[in-house]
């Protein structure tokens, strides 16, 4: 038997534990009965301190009431609150009892702010007081809609009552509900450390900063007590957990003007208007911000933040440092750290952040995990309880250990064992963060100096641009022949879908048969996952516009359960091949160059059975041969025989509720056999269930990239380290794996290219329904920041659950538009409403922000709904305008043919084909720059192309109103740079690459 330490303060004490949500449950219907008339409207909600007597008025009643016995309750409640005044004068026990007593005839009555006036009269009378009357007042707070009076209440409470346990889940539970759980940080803790903690108080505790406020709550106390300023505070912490930063901020500016004592009004502001980016309110702040705030964990994080923003890099440093000091679990202020570390050059201390970073995703991905499991894995919770043992927190980790024996499924060997492993770290003396174990701590950056506000430094904005006319996109599959459909389905089977066929199926462009026009190859999956018995894919040829389904006959013959099409020339004989990902064994078909194509997938040693989603290839490793890395999903075999759900309505399972298949990494060799590499991957804190894959390069510093969309886990950005010789992933470090809010998003397709014309590429990532899709900016070389909120593009897309996405030219304006697909995964019990979704088309403005275009205007495709997936981009008339092919979950595809009205000297465009010599032939991560008026233009070649597909392989360069693409230079893989001069409007060109630097070979090609 396993001996525990005793953590208690006093054996003899009887703990009662009430649920939070069971308090939350009294507080709303405390407020509902206050809703429905039960409580008397109170006389006056001033406090006694502030009913303006005059000096002799509080004089003559002292006199009045000097030797005189304590007034009788019913006299007091019938006479001016005067009365009160009065026992706070003469004061003493006696006074203090019969103020007490006035309380408790005002709280009977319903008069409660009259009680709150009686009470607090009774604290200023006596030094301490009992927990009854501590109870009494906590209520009356409650009642009269003042949640954080009730707060500070509870601080006192405490701190005179330490051993009453009720409070600590009196104060976590009332401050959680009002978005200021960081105010119970120190209850939790207690409770931890003796035992007492649920699931959620553990979970809270570790980062409390993520917590919603309770806005079913909160709004019916503002409905009850409109006249509470302090309840602002609750409102403003909905928006700012909405991400309406710009509301919060207003709302908390007007609230401090008349409450300022309210600290965590002060914080939140701050946090507010920073994301705002609203220099001059900052400014204000940081001057008149309390000076005993001055030093907290939130001051610091702020300051590092605008530090960041305003490109202070050694400023943000040391802030950012500080607030680790107070907090060495600040994950944001790590990833802050991160960044601007990197940008001041230190390399060592960026492998040091980067190291906890990881450390820390890892523990935030298993809590992920631990809850999407209903709380009942035990193996989840000693996951959780290892590696904050790693991290130096062992209160929390045997709080996880602790918990672990009460969970029944998933279970662990040696149950004690694993609790005495986790026990043996604390004591009654232990530490919450063991010295030497924090990051602070690991840390040298004494010659940072200190801090200092910069005001003086502008935000970079986007340079201003005429705004793109609105395009015109009609589906045309039917009247070009484009007829696939990835899950056929007769009309009597189920109306649901398993987790295997929500994905839906991909779509590559490939000009197979290089006669200039692409064609389409898209994927199959109406059989069984793990088996070849789905109708073959498809394979268009595109035939002067018009597509001739042709898989037969060019021995295309995939049957395996079609997910993504990689689109790649694994040979380099100058010929596209396709790789199919399927669950089950992977396809790959080389292209014979006669119009043909032959399986070689055992010929040239592909094995394995699992759930690939997307790949993608390239030289990452530069060795002038091919990778090709393929993105897996969920593992095993229980996501195709487990369902979800009640019988009354199937649903489709939450992909965490199965393991993750990790990625496979294989590379081409010299004879055309490929080899699996997977052990070149660095080991990751945690296996994503990866769908969407882009690599090309991303960062600017040289060398491939490549990065995978996750579901609900990090996403993962890996790079070939040729020091190490292998590949380490960066994801989270670098601004990619998770949202601006540092949470595990589920992540689905992704859109890359140069978005904001700065000359990097920025990332647009898709995601669930009710979570906001994800613009990540790169806001220095290798290092992203979600820039969501400030580029418009949050408020749209959080209704909708996103799936293919790309960045394109369609009007060829030389500015990008956004595509997104959109559609559900599990059809409502009620109807289909909200099931099929509407796409959605954003352009950039005037002032750089992203406006979504009206549908109708668009076409008729976007006035509908449907199941949208994957997403590809051509140009299949070669009329010079950019179309799109999309993929459905359970209805045909569509074509959206791009017939945008042509406008005199509007609309120009070039199109570059790259071909590699040095560099592998397919030329990925090739990188085209040039400028257009004056305007610098930056594309690259990408693979992969974020979810299952693959896009026509060529640079489409939108000119708008000018007739040259000046000073084009074009890096290659390889490193070799090629200065090819100017090109001119609506033309073709091919590039090779040239054995020698500055000698390009340049091709324009007829039409």
């Amino acid at each position: 038997m396993i001996v525990y330490p005793d953590l208690f303060y006093d054996n003899s004490i009887s703990f009662h534990r009430r649920e939070w949500r069971k308090l939350m449950l009294l507080l709303f219907l405390l407020t509902v009965l206050a809703l429905l008339g039960c409580e008397p409207h109170p006389s006056s909600s001033t406090p006694p301190s502030a009913l303006g007597q005059s000096a002799s008025a509080q004089s003559a009643s002292a006199q009045s009431a000097a030797g005189q016995p304590p007034i009788s309750v019913t006299e007091a409640l019938s006479t001016p609150r005067e009365q009160l005044n009065s026992l706070l004068i003469v004061g003493g026990d006696e006074a203090a009892e019969s103020a007490e007593r006035l309380g408790d005839a005002y709280l009977k009555k319903g008069r409660v702010d009259d009680a709150i006036a009686s009470y607090r009269a009774v604290m200023e009378m006596r030094p301490g007081s009992s927990r009854s009357f501590y109870d009494k007042l906590l209520q009356a707070y409650v009642r009269s809609g003042q949640p954080y009076e009730a707060v500070q209440l509870l601080k006192r409470a405490i701190a005179e009552h330490p051993s009453a346990t009720q409070f600590y889940y009196d104060i976590a539970g009332i401050s959680s509900a009002i978005g200021m759980a960081e105010e119970s940080l120190f209850a939790m803790r207690v409770l931890i450390k003796h035992g007492q903690g649920d699931f959620e108080t553990i979970a809270v505790a570790m980062d409390p900063g993520r917590v919603k406020p309770d806005w079913n709550y909160i709004y019916e106390l503002v409905r009850a007590h409109p006249e509470r300023h302090e309840l602002q505070y609750g409102l403003a912490a909905i928006d700012f957990a909405d991400l309406k930063y710009h509301e919060a901020a207003t709302k908390l500016s007007q609230l401090l003007a008349v409450r300022p004592d309210i600290d965590p009004a002060w914080v939140l502001y701050g946090h507010a208007i920073v994301e705002s980016e609203d220099g001059s309110a900052i400014q204000d702040w940081a001057k008149r911000i309390p000076a005993h705030l001055r030093e907290t964990e939130d001051y610091w994080a702020i300051a590092g933040d605008w530090s960041l923003r305003t490109g202070n890099h050694q400023a943000a440093s040391r802030a950012y440092f500080e607030t680790l000091r107070i907090n060495p679990s600040h994950f944001h202020a790590m990833r802050g750290l991160h960044h601007s570390l990197s940008e001041l050059g230190l390399s060592s201390q960026v492998e040091l952040v980067a190291d906890r970073i990881e450390k820390e995703t890892a523990v935030r991905d298993a809590l992920g995990r631990f809850f999407e499991a209903e709380q009942q894995s035990q193996t989840f919770c000693f996951e959780i309880a290892d590696q904050l043992v790693e991290l130096g927190r062992p209160w929390e980790a045997y709080g996880w250990a602790r918990k672990a024996s009460e969970v029944a499924h998933d279970p662990v060997a040696n149950l004690d064992q694993r609790l005495a492993h986790v026990a043996q770290h604390i004591s009654s003396g232990t530490p919450w963060q063991m010295l030497g174990s924090s990051l602070p701590e690991q840390l040298d950056l004494a010659g940072l100096g200190d801090f200092d506000w910069h005001f003086d430094v502008e935000l970079v904005r986007p340079d201003a641009f005429q705004p793109n006319r609105v395009p015109k996109l009609n589906d045309r599959a039917f009247a070009l022949s484009y007829d696939h459909e990835a899950l056929p389905r007769s009309s009597d089977e189920e109306r649901w879908l398993w987790i295997y066929q929500t994905v839906g199926g991909g779509v590559g462009v490939i000009d197979f048969d290089l006669d200039g026009w692409p064609d389409l190859a898209s994927s199959v999956l109406n059989g069984a996952p793990m088996k070849s018995n789905s109708f073959a894919n498809t394979l268009h040829r595109n035939v002067d516009g018009n597509f001739l389904r042709c898989d037969v006959e060019a021995g295309y013959a995939d049957h395996g359960f079609g997910q993504g099409v990689l689109v790649c020339d694994y040979n380099e004989d100058g010929f596209s091949d396709l790789f199919d990902c399927n669950i089950g064994e992977n396809r790959l078909y080389q292209n014979q160059g006669d119009g043909t194509f032959v399986d070689v997938t055992h010929a040239v040693g592909l094995e394995g059975k699992r759930w690939s989603a997307s790949a993608a290839m390239g030289d990452f490793d530069g060795d002038g041969l091919n990778e090709i890395f393929e993105v897996c999903y969920c593992g095993g075999e229980e996501p195709f025989h487990h369902q979800c759900g009640g019988d009354s309505h199937l649903v489709t399972c939450p992909p965490l509720q199965f393991p993750a298949e990790p990625d496979v990494l294989w590379s081409v060799q010299p004879d055309g056999r490929v080899v699996e590499k997977s052990q070149l991957l660095a080991d990751v804190s945690t296996v994503g269930r990866g769908l969407g894959i882009v690599a090309g390069q991303l960062d600017g510093t040289g060398g491939l990239d490549c990065y995978i969309a996750n579901d609900m886990s990090a996403n993962h950005l890996w790079t070939y380290r040729h020091e190490e010789l292998s590949y380490q992933e960066t994801g989270t470090s670098r601004g990619l794996g998770l949202s601006g809010t540092s949470l595990a998003q589920a992540s689905m397709g992704v859109a890359v290219a140069d978005a904001d014309a700065d000359g990097d590429l920025d990332f647009y990532v898709t995601h669930f329904s009710r979570d906001y899709n994800t613009y990540y900016e790169q806001v220095s070389p290798g290092n992203w920041a979600d820039r969501t909120y400030q580029s418009g593009l949050l408020e749209p897309t959080m209704p909708w659950l996103g799936f293919g996405t790309q960045f394109l030219d369609l009007t060829n304006s030389g500015h990008l538009d956004l595509f997104i697909a959109n559609g559900h995964v599990n059809r409502p019990a009620g109807g289909d409403e909200d099931y099929e979704m509407p796409p959605q088309l954003f352009q950039r403005t005037e002032t750089g922000r992203w406006d979504e275009s009206t549908a109708s205007e668009i076409g008729e495709y976007f006035t509908g709904r449907h199941l949208g997936r994957s997403v590809a981009i051509a140009d299949v008339n070669r009329d010079g305008q950019l179309d799109l092919a999309i993929t459905h979950a359970s209805t045909p595809s569509a074509l959206l043919v791009n017939q945008t009205e042509k406008v005199a000297d509007e609309g120009a465009y070039i199109r570059i084909y790259l071909k590699g010599t040095r560099s592998s032939r397919d030329a990925v991560g090739a990188t085209v720059s040039g400028t257009v008026q004056g305007a610098l233009r930056t594309h690259c070649l990408l693979s992969g192309n974020g979810y299952m597909g693959s896009n026509e392989s060529v640079i489409h360069v939108g000119l708008g109103q000018a007739s040259t693409f000046h000073d084009v230079k074009i890096t290659w893989p390889s490193g070799q740079i090629d200065q090819v001069g100017d090109l001119e409007k609506n033309r073709e060109y091919l590039c090779v690459e040239s054995s020698t630097p500055n000698a390009p070979i340049v091709f324009e090609l007829t039409r």
